[in-house]
């Protein structure tokens, strides 16, 4: 059975080795306007979210795993952006959602 894991963090780096790939990915922004839009370059500068993915991975290699990017130069997001995320996995219906920070 596959289960679908939605990483809330700073985007995954899906070639990674110990990531073996995503299923899909998202990313959300803030304007200065305050608007969240949404964007396709969940990659990860960080590397947090990257460790995170790999960590699951190597506990259940058959998940199919989703990034969902809220961090892009640190690992701090405002509400707005986590909520956003939060809905598109609720809307995606990921079985389980990890905010990591």
């Amino acid at each position: 059975m596959t289960i679908e894991i939605a990483i809330i963090d700073s985007g995954i780096n899906p070639w990674h080795s110990h990531v073996q790939g995503v299923a899909g990915g998202i990313s959300f922004h803030l304007r200065a306007s305050g608007k969240v839009v949404e964007g396709v370059d969940f990659s990860d500068e960080l590397g947090h979210g990257t460790a995170i993915a790999g960590v699951i991975r190597e506990r259940n290699s058959q998940a199919s795993i989703y990034a969902v990017k809220i961090f892009h130069q640190t690992l701090e997001a405002p509400a707005a952006l986590l909520l956003a995320a939060l809905n598109w996995a609720i809307n995606t219906r990921v079985k389980i959602i990890r905010v990591v920070a």
